[in-house]
């Protein structure tokens, strides 16, 4: 059995290499016991990343917010305003990795749902990065 602190940085780590070798700059894993997002981005990147990776995260909680989904989505906000970047809650649900984020733009799109009393929008991973590649300067 993995402990929770094994799993998420297993997750962090899976999101840090997965976005060096997609947006081809530098992302790092944030050292423990520091504030902030678990991921330190470029500059340029608009958002302020929360990496969860448990494994009783559902994707019915897409549509019936459970406690553990809104504090997870509080922790990202907060986590956001201290930065001023835009919150991202990037969360693996029955084997998914979902990003549930402000939106952007017309550009950036996905499933729109309320996470406490905001509105958000929420993809797959892939289609989170394929959508938002033009974000990255050349």
């Amino acid at each position: 059995m993995v402990n929770g602190r094994k799993k998420g940085n297993a997750g962090e780590r899976d999101i840090v290499s997965r976005w060096v070798e997609w947006w081809q700059d530098r992302f790092e894993r944030r050292s423990m016991g520091l504030a902030g997002s678990d991921i330190i981005c470029p500059g340029w990147f608009p958002w302020e990343p929360e990496v969860k990776h448990r494994k009783v995260a559902k994707l019915l909680w897409l549509f019936r917010p459970t406690k553990a989904l809104l504090d997870w989505w509080n922790q990202t906000t907060e986590n956001a305003m201290k930065s001023g970047k835009v919150p991202l809650l990037v969360f693996k649900a029955q084997g998914i990795w979902l990003a549930a984020r402000r939106q952007i733009d017309q550009l950036d799109s996905g499933l729109p749902i309320i996470l406490g009393s905001d509105e958000v929008v929420v993809s797959t991973l892939d289609h989170f990065e394929r959508v938002n590649k033009h974000r990255k300067p050349a």
